[in-house]
């Protein structure tokens, strides 16, 4: 049995904006989406992978969640 993925659909959810060298491994293995939690945008390791993922065609957003919470509950394992 032969499977198979688009990878032109893989999206990448991380909680910090991914430094430069990450970004070079996230465009190396073909992510086309990466949304991210929190950045620094201070720091210069970020504006480098910004640019490296923009010139890749790598789209990256920062998540905007539609629910205040979520409840998980653990019955009986």
């Amino acid at each position: 049995m032969t499977t198979s993925c688009n990878i032109l659909l893989l999206k990448l959810y991380v909680t910090m904006f991914p430094c430069n060298d990450y970004a070079k491994i996230i465009i190396q293995s073909g992510v086309s989406e990466v949304i991210f939690d929190r950045e620094k945008t201070e720091y210069r390791h970020c504006i480098c992978s910004r640019k490296l993922l923009s010139v890749a065609g790598v789209e990256f957003r920062k998540h905007q969640p539609q629910m205040n919470q979520i409840l998980l509950q653990f019955k009986d394992l």
